[in-house]
């Protein structure tokens, strides 16, 4: 993995509640400008953060070990050493979000499509606006117990989207069931048909109100009865 480059370090990143609280990480200005077109602006712009040649991170971005994984991937060939986990890709995503950094964004959203369909990661989805991994997710997601749903809590959306899921899986599984179940009693009507009429009588013998119509109206109706719902 690329090493970073300390002595050409002229910015210091700050990891903590507060300015001068937390921990620091010395980066190359120029590796993140040209990286991210939001630390580009706050250069062009005579923000503080140029006077100052500090910037804070926010702990809901990244910590001080998560950004240093992330800026490594920026140094020459050092984005050659990214393996995508389950473990990272939440926040490698978060960081390359906030500072626009597209590239690894965009391998990110790629590798969100082929987790596991959890709540946890259609909660994720849904916080950061990707429509097209939430609604992926969505679909594949299988039966959830209660204690699975805690993940979407502060996100009603989310869950009525799964109970809409569920709905949806529950009455198209019934509406199936429904069409077995009558295809097969067509099949059995047919076969039963068949057999009374087997023994009928033909020609000049077969007229309506005979015993055997009625026998056979009485015994159809009965078989109807029993298979039918």
């Amino acid at each position: 993995m690329a090493a970073i480059p300390d002595a050409a370090a002229d910015l210091v990143l700050e990891f903590g509640p507060g300015e001068g609280e937390g921990e620091t990480l010395k980066v190359h200005s120029t590796i993140l400008r040209v990286a991210s077109p939001v630390v580009h602006a706050m250069f062009e712009r005579d923000m503080k953060e140029r006077q100052r040649m500090r910037i804070q991170v926010s702990a809901e971005v990244a910590s001080k070990e998560q950004f240093e994984e992330f800026y490594r991937l920026l140094l020459p060939f050092g984005s050659d050493g990214l393996k995508l986990t389950t473990e990272n890709v939440g926040y490698m995503f978060r960081i390359s979000d906030f500072y626009q950094v597209e590239h690894l964004r965009a391998k990110c959203v790629a590798f969100l499509h082929t987790v596991d369909p959890t709540v946890m990661w259609i909660a994720f989805a849904h916080r950061h606006g990707l429509g097209d991994v939430y609604g992926a997710l969505l679909a594949r997601l299988g039966p959830v117990a209660k204690e699975d749903l805690a993940p979407a809590r502060d996100f009603p959306e989310v869950l009525i989207d799964i109970a809409a899921r569920f709905s949806q899986k529950a009455s198209t599984a019934a509406q199936d069931a429904a069409e077995r179940r009558i295809v097969g009693i067509r099949e059995c009507l047919k076969r039963k048909i068949d057999e009374v009429y087997k023994d009928a009588p033909t020609g000049s013998n077969r007229f309506p109100g005979t015993w055997f119509e009625l026998s056979a109206a009485t015994r159809l109706k009965a078989y109807i009865d029993q298979v039918l719902p």
